[in-house]
C-alpha cells in the first residue's frame, strides 16, 4: 500500500531525516521524523536506515489518508510526522533501500 524510498546513513547524519526501524521482511515497523536520538540499524550502531522521501502509495491508500488527516486540529499534516506513522499501524508500509548489497 505504501513503499518508502530509503538508505542507510552514519547515525550523526540521521536526524536530519525521517528515521526508520523494518522487519527482515522490509515492513516498516517505527517512523520517527528527524529524531534528537536516532535509532540504530540491527547489528550497527553506527548506522540508521532513513526515508529518501520517495513514496509510492496505492492512490485510494493516498487519498484515504490524506482526507482523514485533514480532519485533525492536532496534525501537522506532514508526511514524515503524521502520515505515514499513522499508516504503519493500519496498511502495509514497506522500505525499498538503495545502494548496498539491497539497492542499486
Amino acid at each position: 500500500k505504501l513503499t518508502v524510498a530509503c538508505m542507510d546513513v552514519p547515525v550523526e547524519d540521521a536526524s536530519a531525516f525521517g528515521v526508520m526501524g523494518t522487519a527482515e521482511n522490509g515492513l516498516v515497523t517505527s517512523f520517527i521524523e528527524k529524531p534528537e536520538t536516532p535509532p540504530t540499524l540491527p547489528g550497527s550502531a553506527a548506522r540508521s536506515l532513513v526515508s529518501m522521501g520517495i513514496y509510492i502509495f496505492d492512490m485510494d491508500v493516498l487519498k484515504e489518508a490524506l482526507e482523514e488527516d485533514s480532519k485533525l486540529d492536532s496534525s501537522s499534516h506532514d508526511f514524515g510526522k503524521d502520515i505515514i506513522p499513522k499508516l504503519i499501524d493500519t496498511e502495509s508500509v514497506y522500505a525499498y533501500q538503495f545502494c548496498g548489497s539491497k539497492g542499486r
